[in-house]
């Protein structure tokens, strides 16, 4: 019997939906962008405002990971916001907290 949850099975398994919640305590930039979208709608404004684009990575099965979300941004898309991907980073997760 398979126990592990959808969200186990889209972490480990990016071919996999990712239909459950992000788990408050587990590492947020391990989690796929369309998981945390979904357990955290707000975030689209918080991309939206920084200009960075998500909404094409709803319904992908190879979606990245937060991390490499992060880590594929041209550090001058996030200069005129005084920002670089740690600063990201950090302003994304006090923003989910």
């Amino acid at each position: 019997m398979d126990t592990k949850t959808n969200t186990d099975r889209c972490i480990n398994n990016r071919n996999a939906p990712c239909g459950q919640a992000v788990n408050q305590e587990s590492n947020p930039l391990e989690y796929p962008v369309p998981a945390l979208l979904k357990a955290h709608p707000y975030l689209h404004d918080f991309f939206d405002a920084l200009s960075i684009p998500v909404d094409g990575l709803l319904n992908d099965a190879q979606a990245p990971t937060l991390k490499i979300l992060i880590d594929g941004l041209d550090e001058h898309q996030l200069a005129p916001f005084g920002l670089n991907r740690s600063g990201l980073t950090t302003q994304i997760l006090d923003f989910m907290a």
